[in-house]
């Protein structure tokens, strides 16, 4: 006898209820990846917004500072004279703005040995002496080296080539300038090779690319120094000890002692010399000039007023910090123009530990 075929048995409501739930499981799952994934994007997205926007914000408060500088250099009335008793040398605190802060800086650029003046030739005569074959601003760059005896010793011969390679690095030919110069030949020859500039240096950081440069020296260095478009005349009212020790008599490539710098600053007084003749009258440098032209220190490439000033820029809003330096220059009719602006900032002086947290102190409370 046949059996009658057995029909499937219908699912069971547990078994039922067990599927639902895991569907349900599924789609709640996929429903929170995606709130998940959308929330972030929105979060990223927003957090870009807020960043461009406070980016856009600082750039706008530094351009305001390239305005108020301008301001406070036109405003200046005796064009004769720049000391740092003006107005426009002021160093002011962080000041608050809407979201963060502000802080300008206003320095004058020609208080810092330019590193363009080192390109040109002294004498190349055969009977000529040794000190003469380096011009006045490249006898200056020699003594600068040689200042920081206690950290980094340099010699004069050490100090001598770097100068000739300086000179080589800026010059456009390809003839090597004594024997510490450098042409491409040599630079070639290193790992990785590069070129030399063969041009003014845009940036005081291109001397660390120069033959026989330590890495300490330029990290010592590199606060006396700027890099102007062209050569420039240092200012004596606004020139660092350091620098003024560098102003020795012609045939000395030696350096003046740090202590002699600062009785030269300090001879300065609250508004400084008023003519290049007033500063070599003084007895720290009356003392060490002869009647003839090697021992007489030289006025060439000394002044008593500026025309190329530096803003130092910085500023936060929110979490964006920005830095700007430009570079201003002012004509004989007060009028100043921006010759360029980078986003970066130079370094200005080596700060004590103690003006770190002062600093930091006004900038907290500026927010």
């Amino acid at each position: 006898m046949k059996l009658p075929a057995c029909s499937p048995s219908p699912p069971t409501p547990d078994k039922q209820s067990g599927a639902a739930l895991i569907i349900a499981l599924l789609v709640v799952a996929s429903v929170v990846g995606v709130a998940v994934g959308i929330a972030a994007d929105f979060q990223l997205t927003a957090a870009r917004g807020e960043n461009r926007w406070h980016g856009a914000q600082a750039r706008e408060y530094l351009y305001g500072s390239e305005s108020l500088a301008a301001y406070a250099l036109a405003e200046d009335d005796d064009l004769e004279i720049d000391h740092l008793g003006e107005t426009w040398a002021s160093e002011l605190p962080p000041f608050p703005v809407d979201g963060g802060w502000v802080e300008p800086l206003l320095i004058d650029a020609q208080g810092r040995f330019n590193i363009n003046s080192v390109a040109g030739r002294g004498n190349t005569s055969p009977t000529a002496e040794p000190w003469e074959r380096f011009t006045v601003a490249q006898r200056r760059f020699m003594r600068l080296l040689q200042t920081f005896q206690d950290e980094v010793p340099v010699d004069q011969g050490l100090a001598q080539e770097i100068t000739e390679a300086v000179i080589d690095w800026l010059d456009a030919d390809g003839q090597v300038t004594g024997f510490g110069g450098a042409e491409s030949d040599y630079y070639l020859g290193l790992e990785p090779p590069y070129r030399p500039a063969n041009q003014v240096m845009k940036s005081v950081s291109e001397l660390r690319l120069v033959r026989h440069m330590p890495i300490e020296l330029y990290n010592l260095v590199k606060y006396e120094l700027v890099a102007l478009p062209e050569a420039t005349d240092i200012n004596v009212n606004t020139a660092s000890m350091r620098l003024m020790s560098t102003l020795n008599r012609a045939s000395d490539l030696t350096p003046l002692t740090l202590i002699d710098g600062e009785t030269m600053v300090s001879g300065r007084g609250q508004e400084g010399y008023e003519k290049v003749q007033d500063f070599l009258s003084m007895e720290t440098i009356a003392s060490i000039q002869g009647e003839q032209a090697r021992d007489q220190v030289p006025g060439e490439g000394l002044t008593v007023n500026s025309s190329n000033f530096l803003l130092l820029g910085t500023t936060q809003i929110g979490r964006q910090r920005r830095y700007m330096t430009s570079l201003l220059k002012r004509d004989s009719e007060s009028k100043v123009r921006v010759v360029w602006r980078r986003d970066s900032r130079l370094p200005v002086y080596r700060a004590s530990e103690p003006q770190q947290q002062q600093q930091e102190q006004l900038r907290e409370a500026a927010l």
